[in-house]
């Protein structure tokens, strides 16, 4: 089995685990953001795409922003990938602007 479809399998699987409401804040916990991380700079877009996906999930859960926050270097990686999107992938480029959304009750923070 390649590697791209071993972690597009991966990626899928963190995707639906996550869509359920109350595993948010367990995936989030379950040391999934390197490996999530490591997704978003995936030279295939698809598992990129889940990745953010996933990400986008996990920081819709209140338990969760400000925990992904402090992981390391989740908001340089979150941050570069979205100057990365702005005119090459607009769907990416967006999804990556919600996560932003839903971080912003940390990132405003005084």
């Amino acid at each position: 089995m390649s590697a791209a479809i071993t972690e597009l399998s991966l990626a899928r699987r963190f995707r639906a685990l996550a869509e359920d409401y109350q595993n948010r804040p367990v995936v989030a916990r379950r040391n999934t953001d390197p490996t999530l991380l490591r997704f978003v700079g995936s030279a295939e877009r698809e598992i990129r795409l889940l990745a953010l996906e996933t990400i986008l999930l996990l920081c819709q859960h209140p338990e969760n922003p400000e925990f992904l926050c402090h992981e390391s270097n989740f908001l340089p990686i979150v941050y570069t990938a979205f100057k990365d999107t702005e005119s090459v992938d607009a769907e990416l480029h967006e999804v990556l602007g919600h996560i932003f959304d839903a971080l912003r009750v940390v990132l405003d923070t005084d």
